[in-house]
């Protein structure tokens, strides 16, 4: 880290030369002190916090790291290759997080994104694989996924550039269940039909942070497998991301590659 600051420390140094021999310091300055009136501006969780220092403690290394790299394209890794480098050990370390038998996955810029791209993907499949949509369907073929009404609101985004419908289930509303705040499973199974082309749990949801019957809506896809053929079940991690697998002595039941028909997840 040492290192690191050092050198980060002189490339700035060198930046700045140039800028004040182009005349731009005074202007680089007018709007540094304008960025820092901005950031004084975040909500205060107590007299001495801000929210950005709870949320990322690590906040000075993350942005000399950005910095470093600001200037490369991930769409050439032979021209940068140290960004490939870490993309590729962070889908590692992540497939082996989550269980999954091999090293497959994206990078994207955060969970709307990630959630985005799998709804693009289990329509593709569905395209592809089951004749669903698409412009030369047969008539009617309208693509639906099934989730909860508690999902995070990226799949409705997704759903609307994407041209497939979404059928909400309710959430088991019986405060004494054990289940209450999770997707309800029959009713989640009743929704399912030959079009629809993936159903999603949430590990945990976006408004309430319950988790949801994974283990249980795989058994649902698996159900319609002899009808409808096969139905991914994608699992929508990003809030609990590298949470959820740490916390098995806690009583979270598992959520991700490890159970049968877990297809992705974001």
């Amino acid at each position: 880290r040492d290192l690191l600051r050092k050198e980060m420390l002189y490339q700035l140094s060198l930046e700045k030369k140039v800028r004040n021999r182009r005349g731009h310091g005074g202007i680089y300055v007018a709007i540094q002190e304008k960025y820092e009136k901005y950031l004084g501006d975040d909500q205060q969780i107590d007299s001495n916090t801000n929210i950005m220092a709870v949320l990322d403690q690590s906040l000075s290394i993350a942005e000399e790291t950005y910095l470093l790299f600001s200037h490369t394209n991930g769409l050439y890794p032979f021209l940068f290759p140290g960004p490939r480098k870490f993309e590729l050990d962070l889908i590692t370390w992540t497939s082996k997080l989550l269980h999954a038998t091999e090293c497959a996955a994206n990078m994207t810029s955060g969970g709307t994104e990630s959630i985005f791209l799998a709804v693009k993907t289990w329509r593709s499949y569905a395209l592809h694989h089951k004749n669903i949509g698409g412009l030369h369907a047969a008539s009617g073929s309208v693509p639906n996924i099934v989730l909860p009404i508690t999902a995070h609101p990226a799949f409705t985004k997704a759903a609307d550039f994407l041209s497939v419908e979404l059928r909400f289930a309710p959430v088991v509303s019986d405060i004494s269940s054990p289940k209450f705040g999770t997707v309800d499973l029959a009713q989640m199974d009743a929704l399912v039909d030959a079009n629809t082309i993936c159903l999603v749990g949430s590990a945990p949801c976006f408004p309430y942070s319950a988790v949801d019957d994974i283990r249980g809506i795989c058994v649902i896809a698996e159900k319609h497998r002899a009808k409808y053929g096969h139905i991914p079940v994608h699992v929508d991690n990003c809030l609990g991301a590298f949470v959820l697998s740490f916390l098995e002595e806690n009583q979270v039941v598992p959520f991700d590659f490890r159970v049968k028909g877990v297809c992705s997840i974001s």
